[in-house]
């Protein structure tokens, strides 16, 4: 009491929570505590300056790990540190389970020993029961503990035609890559390409980092064979007549490998180059298994296929009882799966017919040929030899006597006889009867002189009669 007015004045206000305040006032009396001070000025007003002390509403609890790391490996030892302001007790509890794993020290250290995540929690309080702010406050933090580790793992593709390489890093995680071709080449891509110089085996390794696992790196390796291709090969032609032959020449790149023959009938073979037939006619797959150890890919197989074809069974009857120079010969077809028909008559002329008629001009002997073919464009040949008769009769004695009966010799054919040429020869070796008509005979005589009783010689020569036709006669007297 006893103030008539204040006026305003200046402040500051400390981080300890202190305000000081100056003010004028004409008061002989200025009501303020704890602390204040006034003096008065010349004219007749009071300068007053004051302190006002605000306690703080409690304790700020927090706190980190050191370093900032709040992941790592088992065990991981972690240092605590404490952010906590206007607290003289702490209160640690790790986040176990386990009621030991407390602490009270200030910025205490713990190693975690199994993996999981763990909430760490702080309570921060005061000692100062006197005081009317007094409090406590909480902070936590999750602790991550792993065993997170890098496994280098690896895969390759190899194009044996080029001898180039694909590698596959199947890490897990991937992390950074380190290859070594085995060669003296290197690479730090994650899935590189390599060509190699063929003709040798090369370790490959790749080496995989990652700073967030708990081993940092691994290390995995293989063995490639940098060798030339393997190619299975052959040839063969597509398609034959049964019963074939298979001979097959053997192309592949190496000449040392094993084989293995599947020869499409359900036998196989080892050979280099095996032989054997296929028969019945019909669709056959030959298989050739290559394998060889010191070559690329190993292993290579080439298939085949190809088509066996029917062959027909050529076989003939001729129609025609006793053939005879002149006469149409009938040439009855006997052949099985045969669709059509080349005939050889041995005399220079053909047919195409199945069933043909054919007419010798010439007595002997020929051979006959027949080629059936099948729809598949196979053949056989069936061949047959067939008698044309000489069909001329010479009486074996005659005589000469004038009675009208036989007083003549001649030949007696079924059938013209052309480019006629009929001889009578003494015992002596001497030509005494000369004809080029059928129709004359020997009489007996020579130049108009009765020959003796006896044996004599005749030669026979025509177009129809193959050779010479020759023998003896014998004249009665």
């Amino acid at each position: 009491s006893g103030w008539e007015h204040v006026d305003g004045g200046t402040s500051r206000y400390s981080k300890n929570g202190i305000v000081y305040q100056a003010s004028c006032t004409n008061s002989t009396d200025f009501p303020m505590t704890p602390v204040s001070t006034y003096s008065t000025s010349g004219v007749g007003y009071d300068r007053v300056t004051f302190a006002i002390d605000f306690e703080f509403a409690g304790v700020s609890a927090s706190f980190a790990a050191l370093g900032g790391t709040i992941s790592g490996c088992v065990p991981f030892t972690v240092d605590f540190e404490n952010l906590s302001n206007g607290s003289d007790v702490h209160t640690w509890d790790f986040g176990t389970g386990d009621p030991s794993d407390t602490s009270s020290l200030f910025e205490p250290t713990f190693t975690f020993l199994d993996t999981g995540f763990y909430e760490v929690t702080l309570i921060a309080s005061t000692s100062d029961t006197a005081s009317t702010c007094a409090d406590s406050d909480t902070a936590t933090l999750l602790i991550e503990v792993h065993d997170r580790r890098i496994e280098a793992a690896l895969d390759f593709v190899q194009d044996c035609s080029i001898n180039s390489v694909d590698f596959s890093n199947l890490s897990n995680p991937p992390g950074s890559a380190d290859w070594d071709f085995g060669d003296g080449a290197s690479s730090s891509a994650s899935d590189p390409t390599h060509v190699y110089v063929p003709g040798s085996s090369y370790t490959v390794t790749l080496t995989v980092t990652d700073s967030s696992t708990c081993n940092f790196s691994d290390v995995a390796d293989t063995t490639l064979f940098a060798y030339p291709e393997l190619i299975a090969d052959f040839s063969l032609p597509p398609e034959g007549c049964a019963p074939w032959t298979v001979e097959p020449d053997n192309t592949s790149s190496s000449s040392v490998a094993d084989f293995l023959w599947e020869l499409g009938d359900g036998t196989t073979s080892t050979d280099f180059e095996p032989s054997w037939t296929l028969n019945p006619g019909g669709a056959y797959t030959i298989t050739l298994v290559a394998t060889d150890s010191l070559t690329c890919n190993q292993v290579d197989t080439f298939q085949m296929p190809i088509d066996i074809g029917i062959t027909p069974l050529a076989d003939f009857e001729t129609g025609t009882a006793e053939p005879i120079p002149g006469s149409p010969v009938v040439f009855l077809d006997q052949s099985t799966d045969a669709t059509s028909w080349n005939w050889a008559f041995g005399d220079g002329l053909t047919s195409t017919l199945q069933n043909p008629e054919h007419t010798f001009q010439i007595a002997g002997n020929y051979v006959v040929c027949l080629t059936a073919v099948s729809d598949d464009g196979c053949e056989d040949e069936f061949c047959k030899e067939i008698n044309i008769a000489q069909q001329v009769f010479m009486p074996n004695a005659f005589s000469p006597n004038g009675d009208g009966v036989n007083d003549h010799f001649s030949p007696i054919s079924q059938f013209a006889l052309n480019d006629y040429h009929f001889q009578i020869f003494n015992r002596w070796g001497a030509l005494i009867f000369e004809a080029t008509e059928p129709d004359t005979g020997w009489d007996g005589t020579y130049k108009g002189v009765e020959q003796e009783g006896g044996v004599y010689i005749y030669v026979l020569r025509a177009a129809e009669i193959e050779g010479v036709f020759k023998g003896t006669i014998t004249l009665v007297r």
